[in-house]
């Protein structure tokens, strides 16, 4: 077998480094070309905002819903109306 040229082997691994190159260049590309799109920023950022504050309001009332039935318990309902007042207050 002749040292200079490559076997089949060698060839197919070559052949799918290029494709899988190939395919991270297309992926870079449209990953570029959506960051310059500033509108979609604005309203990914303004999403990312609002499914926030809808997620801290249901944990805020599914938590308070919890506690609700504790405060009853004389030791611990003093601790759980502070609680209550203070994720009221903000």
């Amino acid at each position: 077998m002749d040292q200079g040229a490559p076997d089949k082997t060698t060839l197919s691994a070559t052949e799918s480094i290029a494709v899988e190159l190939a395919r991270a260049n297309e992926l870079l590309a449209k990953h570029i070309a959506l960051q310059r799109d500033w509108k979609l920023a604005v309203r990914n950022g303004l999403l990312a905002g609002l499914a926030s504050v809808i997620g801290a309001t249901l944990l805020v009332s599914i938590l308070l819903t919890v506690l609700r039935p504790l405060q009853r318990l004389e030791r611990l309902g003093s601790v759980f109306e502070r609680i209550e007042q203070e994720l009221e207050k903000h």
